[in-house]
């Protein structure tokens, strides 16, 4: 098993003695529990980085081999119950439950798994993509339009200045212009209407 940055003691399959009856074999589940946990704390919460996953998928692998056995455990302790006191008795029916809660157990786990497993290859997959050169097209053109976006809006604000600014005190003086020649011709008219002596 290869540690990250030396947390945890590494748990081969092959250290857990997977024959163990059934309460070491909870205690083997919690020992591999604590060395998931002490794995994963290298990294972020909110990291989804393959190297997270993969350490993920290999601590939920050991943890399911050791959930197995424990399941195959409980059920050979639930048929020695019926053979000991017969289908049935207050034994039976304790070995039962806790072969039952054992089977439940095993199931969650397997499809943790196989999710757990579909996401690592989902990741590598849009991995693969950002890193091929469609990808980092895509990623150039996205930069392009954020950036033209930038501008286009920079040019929106100072269209809306230059309305502000020069607009409005050219309509003033193309006003002062129109009185200006209303003025000269009402004085023109005024020269033209009078008399010459």
């Amino acid at each position: 098993m290869e540690k990250i940055e030396g947390l945890s003691i590494g748990l081969g399959l092959d250290t857990l003695k997977l024959d163990s009856g059934l309460t070491d074999l909870k205690s083997k589940l919690k020992l591999v529990n604590s060395a998931m946990k002490a794995n994963l704390s290298a990294f972020d919460y909110g990291d989804k980085s393959i190297r997270k996953y993969e350490t993920r998928l290999q601590g939920l692998n050991k943890k399911l081999e050791v959930q197995k056995a424990v399941t195959e455990k409980a059920k050979k302790s639930y048929e020695k119950m019926v053979k000991e006191h017969g289908e049935g008795s207050k034994e039976a029916d304790n070995a039962a439950k806790s072969y039952n809660n054992e089977v439940a157990s095993l199931n969650n786990l397997e499809r943790y798994v196989g999710r757990t497993r579909e996401e690592l290859e989902k990741l590598k997959e849009q991995q693969k993509i950002a890193e091929s050169s469609w990808g980092k097209l895509g990623k150039k053109l996205e930069e392009t339009g954020t950036r033209l976006t930038k501008v286009g809006d920079s040019m929106k604000s100072t269209g809306k200045s230059l309305s502000m600014y020069v607009t409005a005190p050219l309509v003033g003086l193309g006003g002062m212009a129109v009185k200006s020649a209303i003025d000269f011709e009402s004085a023109f008219a005024g020269v033209i209407s009078c008399p010459l002596y």
